[in-house]
């Protein structure tokens, strides 16, 4: 398992290291950062499970601030991920919580906008914040000049952060480090009965649920309630499927009520104004049930430009998918109606293993991964009809004894 390492590295030692672990990939930093007042002494080191070096981060200590930097990542370290989160916890406790912390934010890839985007959410200033007029009175007018002169749009200040704080912190390179923020309730509460778990409402100890709950499901519902939101699904029985067409067909579109949420995080080309959707279950960490599903923007897109129909329902799609056994590629496409033709919308799918990146990201400046424990279906995108055979494996959706098991 990747970790950081307990030493603490001088300049020279980390490049040392780096270079003897990585000696097609060195570490290296602009000659102009070696010294002046981007110079960094102190460095810690993240090494993979055979112990060779594939990220590291700086920082160095001044009488009234400390400037922190020098983030980098070899590109297995990229494809790990996570190093940002994990040199941060390693670093952090090492530094003088009594002084503010100076950086420049500059992204090796060029993506800026988002880099500086996430460190303000993460409680950076910079010189276009709100709160700028106050930070920068952290630091004597003569450093704030000297970083302003430099870097006049995007240095940054920040305190020590507070305890607690790391859990809320958001970083680039992991997945989606909250794609579910749990809701305490103090008016309800999940207990297990004998048919799975119920939802009971403190006021009265009653029973909301008339059907049994996984543990996934009851914190749902508690949320659903707690937003003042429908809950019927978890009070009724659903008909079965068996036979029931009419209830699949073009239900092309992902909806709240079957648990999905959007995921803003997930960028896709050509998506225009939809983001990208996520269910539930996949977004509390539940990567290994039946609800392991991303419905990609660019496929709401093509959909709302190309379905005239705005049937919902997706999750019937979905759940076909992931209980039939198959499909066995990576790409994959089906018909969006049973007997479908080339005068049919075509739905295409991926199925995305574990730790490979999501679909559709290419140029977008994000680099989600699927880092749960199983394979996640990925809705992409719909063809139009007058669109030929999609260079994919043919799904048979509409095998209807596969409907009925």
């Amino acid at each position: 398992m990747a970790k950081v390492l307990p030493a603490v590295f001088s300049y020279e030692d980390m490049k040392a290291k780096f270079n003897q672990d990585n000696p097609d990939e060195p570490y290296t930093r602009r000659a102009d950062l070696e010294s002046g007042i981007y110079e960094l002494d102190k460095w810690v080191i993240r090494v993979d499970d055979e112990g060779n070096a594939i990220s590291t981060v700086g920082w160095k200590e001044h009488s009234s601030h400390t400037v922190v930097g020098g983030m980098y990542a070899t590109a297995e370290g990229r494809k790990l991920g996570g190093n940002n989160r994990a040199l941060q916890d390693a670093r952090e406790p090492q530094l003088n919580d009594s002084k503010p912390l100076v950086a420049a934010f500059g992204h090796r890839d060029g993506d800026n906008a988002r880099w500086i985007s996430n460190a303000k959410r993460n409680g950076w200033s910079f010189p276009d914040s709100d709160n700028w007029e106050q930070t920068k009175t952290l630091l004597p007018t003569s450093v704030l000049s000297a970083w302003l002169s430099k870097y006049p749009k995007n240095m940054g200040i920040r305190s020590i952060r507070g305890e607690g704080e790391f859990a809320k912190c958001i970083y680039l390179d992991d997945l989606t480090p909250h794609w579910f923020n749990l809701i305490k309730s103090n008016k309800y509460k999940m207990e297990l009965g004998p048919s799975g778990f119920n939802v009971i409402r403190l006021q009265d100890n009653k029973r909301l649920n008339t059907i049994g709950l996984s543990r996934s499901q009851a914190k749902h519902m508690i949320a659903d309630l707690e937003a003042g939101k429908d809950v019927s699904q978890y009070t009724k029985r659903r008909k079965g499927r068996k036979g029931s067409w009419k209830s699949v067909l073009r239900k092309w579109l992902p909806t709240k009520q079957d648990g999905f949420q959007e995921l803003t995080q997930y960028k896709t080309k050509d998506s225009g104004n939809y983001e990208s959707m996520i269910h539930r279950d996949l977004m509390q960490g539940k990567g290994d049930g039946p609800n392991r599903i991303l419905v990609a923007g660019h496929y709401i897109n093509r959909g709302h430009q190309r379905v005239k129909t705005r049937d919902t329902q997706l999750y019937h799609w979905a759940q076909t998918i992931l209980h039939s056994g198959k499909p066995t590629s990576r790409s994959n496409w089906f018909y969006m109606t049973p007997n479908g033709s080339s005068r049919d919308f075509k739905v295409m799918f991926d199925m995305i293993p574990r730790g490979e990146k999501l679909p559709q990201q290419a140029g977008m400046g994000t680099y989600l991964k699927n880092q749960t424990a199983q394979e996640v279906l990925v809705f992409t995108t719909i063809y139009d009809k007058n669109y030929g055979e999609p260079k994919a494996e043919w799904y048979d959706m509409w095998d209807e004894r596969e409907e009925e098991r």
